[in-house]
């Protein structure tokens, strides 16, 4: 007898299997052909055992979610995630799961401490790389027993060994003055811009002329945490006239792409300006998020209030917003900001 729609069906599958008889539920509706599309959920020896596994099925649709594959768990948890945070955060999370191919097609269920921290233990990125691997991991068991499809975190558990801690790396004074020295080369005025702002790539190429007070001396921008966002970030004045000709030839976004009200894409700017920038002038390969280093190392250097770096970088539970700022506020981070050379 066939069984009611959604309940579920049992097949026998072709070949010599040690477990030929499968249990399937109809996943979704194929559009252009009105096929079902079937999710296989268990299979068995015998046929009974899938009968009786299926009445179950009935009663506990539990039953289904524990059996879903990290691959699956991962895709319906990012939806969900993805949506609230930011693309710089949302690409950290997508690099980090590319690093863990050899769970995708395992039960989520069935995964323990020793599978992931084998996984990271082999990896051969930076010790960030693991932190953020750890992260996802621990990210997604919680949304499992949020859900039911588990009933422990073993990610928990999981040891990325001792960090021996490096010395940032930075622009040095010479190659900054290099970098002024050669401003109608490439990209050389982005880069300082960058480096006078303590903007990340993303918060740099989103701003637009509107965001740019020159009579305030402050640029509204921001992105990543909740302290990050909609900060006020003082002009300083090496930058100053950069920032005006930029604005002068802008019709809104500084930085626009090809597609009409988007920025210019993160990856095209490195690959296509930055990197090819520090070729032509003979300066070492150093990453955009090295101009963020450089910022904080130059302030500290110049003797710049803790409180007014963190404020600027973005780095503190308070931040300053377009509607919650006052006039002792700005100066202070401008007074501040000036300090630096």
């Amino acid at each position: 007898m066939k069984n009611p729609n959604g309940y579920g069906s049992i097949v026998k599958l072709a070949g010599n299997r040690r477990k030929p008889w499968a249990v399937r539920i109809t996943e979704q509706i194929d559009k252009n052909t009105g096929k079902q599309i079937y999710r296989y959920i268990a299979y068995f020896e015998q046929k009974k055992d899938a009968v009786d596994f299926l009445s179950k099925l009935r009663d506990n649709p539990i039953i289904i979610r524990t059996k879903m594959t990290f691959l699956e768990v991962y895709e319906e948890w990012s939806i969900k995630h993805f949506a609230n945070i930011s693309k710089s955060t949302t690409d950290c999370y997508k690099a980090a799961y590319l690093a863990m191919k050899e769970l995708y097609n395992m039960p989520f269920l069935q995964i323990r401490t020793f599978h992931m921290q084998k996984i990271i233990d082999s990896c051969n990125k930076s010790h960030s790389t693991k932190e953020k691997m750890k992260l996802l991991l621990n990210q997604m068991y919680k949304y499992a027993l949020e859900n039911d499809i588990i009933n422990k975190n073993y990610a928990e558990f999981i040891i990325l060994g001792k960090y021996e801690k490096t010395e940032k790396e930075i622009f040095t004074d010479l190659e900054i003055q290099k970098l002024f020295d050669n401003v109608k080369i490439g990209c050389a005025v982005d880069i300082l811009i960058l480096i006078y702002t303590g903007f990340r790539i993303q918060e740099l190429l989103n701003l637009s002329k509107f965001d740019i007070d020159f009579h305030k001396k402050i640029i509204t921008g921001g992105l990543k945490t909740q302290a990050g966002k909609n900060r006020i970030v003082p002009i300083h004045p090496k930058i100053e006239t950069f920032l005006q000709e930029k604005c002068s030839q802008s019709k809104g976004l500084l930085y626009p792409s090809s597609i009409v009200g988007r920025p210019m894409d993160a990856k095209y700017f490195r690959e296509t300006l930055y990197y090819p920038t520090l070729e032509r002038l003979g300066l070492p390969r150093k990453t955009p998020h090295t101009t963020r280093h450089t910022c904080a190392t130059l302030m500290a250097r110049s003797g710049v209030d803790p409180v007014a770096i963190k404020q600027i970088l973005g780095h503190t539970d308070y931040a300053f917003t377009v509607n919650n700022y006052t006039h002792k506020d700005t100066d202070f981070l401008y007074e501040n900001l000036k300090k630096m050379r």
